[in-house]
């Protein structure tokens, strides 16, 4: 779980980064960041509400449950 708790914090970086990027080269007269970090925290929120829900979970689950079978098959 803490593997997945790092790649979901560098992906919320990563995408900071491209929107700050964004804001900074297209809109330029509107810049704040505040609005970039804005945006990525609900990105980040609508995230953990669905693995919350398990959505993720629940597919991350499947995932494992098939590799296993295909492992075992072998």
């Amino acid at each position: 779980m803490r593997l997945y708790a790092w790649l979901w914090s560098v992906v919320l970086l990563g995408a900071y980064a491209v929107v700050d990027w964004l804001y900074k080269t297209f809109l330029p007269d509107r810049y704040n960041p505040l609005a970039a970090a804005a945006g990525v925290a609900l990105l980040g929120v609508v995230i953990v509400v669905k693995w919350v829900r398990g959505d993720f979970h629940k597919a991350w689950l499947k995932r494992q449950a098939r590799r296993a079978e295909r492992n075992s098959r072998r």
